[in-house]
């Protein structure tokens, strides 16, 4: 008996963090910023802190004579030089394979090598865990959230990452289309 209440009593506390958690999650992206690129350069460096990830990455979805793409928007400890282009196919890489099949990926301990470094000025070395949600409204795909990190995320790290992807979802991971690009928003 008293089993059981420890562990409804540890399961409230759990909901309770993540709610708190998204609470200020859903906080930070109602704030005002200068761009949208600096609300999700914040969220994102939020959500890989609750996670405790040591890298992260945030797509949206566009389109381009009619094929789909994940374009890069933002990384945390993952920069990519505003000349270049990061972007995947839906069904390339993990990234695309994921926006491909709506489905997320969590790789544990058996990233590919070469897959992903974590850089400091003491060294790299690769993350061993891996999970990349898609972010849908309406079942289609608008965005992908990809984190990775050196220790394995548990499940309620995993369901906080799925809540603030549906927060994400409301959001619009969109600038300016260009003559052949399309945005969608998320």
């Amino acid at each position: 008996m008293k089993s059981k209440e420890s562990n409804a009593s540890k399961n409230d506390k759990q909901e309770s963090s993540l709610q708190e958690s998204l609470h200020k999650f859903q906080s930070i992206k109602s704030s005002d910023f200068e761009s949208e690129k600096e609300m999700y350069e914040k969220l994102l460096y939020f959500i890989c802190n609750q996670v405790n990830a040591s890298i992260g990455a945030l797509y949206q979805t566009i389109e381009e004579n009619k094929i789909k793409y994940q374009k890069f928007v933002t990384g945390y400890a993952f920069y990519v030089p505003e000349s270049e282009v990061k972007k995947f196919e839906f069904g390339e890489g993990l990234v695309g394979q994921a926006a491909k099949s709506g489905k997320e990926l969590i790789i544990t301990d058996s990233i590919p090598e070469g897959y992903i470094k974590v850089s400091s000025g003491l060294g790299e070395s690769d993350p061993k865990n891996l999970i990349i949600v898609p972010i849908k409204k309406d079942e289609n795909v608008k965005g992908v959230l990809e984190i990775a990190s050196f220790s394995k995320l548990d499940q309620d790290q995993i369901n906080f990452l799925q809540s603030a992807a549906e927060i994400l979802e409301s959001s619009e991971l969109a600038g300016k289309s260009e003559d052949k690009e399309t945005t969608v928003e998320v």
